[in-house]
């Protein structure tokens, strides 16, 4: 829940500096697309990075098989 509430604060700040960075604090929506766009890739690699890691670390990797020293124990 802790985890959450924090994505939940820093994610968009995060997303707004990225945006207002690549835009350099313009205020006509015409030049802001650029920092909108910015934003939005960052947002996406964040979303498929959580996606890999999730994928990686939920689902363990199938079990070897036991070497000849182990089967006779």
């Amino acid at each position: 829940m802790t985890a959450q509430q924090i994505g939940n604060s820093v994610g968009p700040a995060i997303l707004v500096a990225v945006s207002t960075g690549v835009s350099g604090g313009a205020t006509n929506p015409a030049d802001q697309l650029a920092g909108f766009h910015a934003a939005y890739r960052v947002a996406g690699a964040i979303g498929l990075l959580g996606g890999v890691t999730v994928l990686l670390t939920r689902f363990p990797q199938a079990a070897t098989e036991p070497s000849a020293s182990e089967e006779r124990s």
